[in-house]
């Protein structure tokens, strides 16, 4: 472990898998405390069972970033778990099968915007609550290119992951 993050704790969503999986690992292996959040339980707990596995510290809380509610216990439960919330990793997001717009269906849109805006909302409202009790902390919330230059049929993806393109530069392909 490099001990960059030593005494530091906060949570990664979507981290049963992919992007959100590396982001937990690599928190951990930086020595965070990690708490995995994911809507699929067995995903996430595959994740931190690999944390487990090199002497990282994990925990799960199954999240629905759609929920409000679910977002709330994420934060409580990384503060009580844990003990602070000194970072976050807004990463949970999905997409939908290309398709031209006036294909779509309203409960398509609304299932995406819901959980790729709605819940980056939700997070960063309630990350800021338990971050300033604390003194502070930091959020990283996962973009797109799509988000910059919008991809043929995938409207409704981008227009839920648009980045600041003034900023972008300092972003890491579209982690901003």
């Amino acid at each position: 472990m490099y001990n960059l993050m030593e005494k530091k704790a906060g949570f990664v969503t979507g981290a049963g898998s992919g992007i959100g999986r590396a982001s937990a690992i690599a928190f951990a292996q930086a020595g965070a405390k990690v708490m995995v959040a994911d809507i699929n339980e067995e995903a996430g707990l595959e994740t931190v069972q690999l944390i487990k596995g090199f002497g990282g510290v994990a925990s799960f809380v199954r999240t629905n970033v759609a929920v409000e509610e679910d977002i709330i216990r994420l934060v409580q439960a990384t503060v009580s778990e844990l003990g602070q919330l000194d970072f976050a990793h807004n990463n949970a997001g999905i997409t939908l099968p290309p398709a031209p717009m006036a294909d779509s269906s309203s409960e398509a849109f609304d299932r995406v915007v819901k959980i790729n805006l709605y819940g980056t909302y939700y997070a960063i409202k309630h990350e800021i609550q338990a971050m300033l009790k604390t003194g502070g902390g930091a959020i990283v919330n996962t973009s797109s290119g799509f988000g910059l230059i919008g991809g043929q049929n995938q409207a409704i993806y981008s227009a839920t992951k648009i980045c600041n393109k003034r900023n972008y530069k300092k972003c890491s392909y579209g982690i901003c």
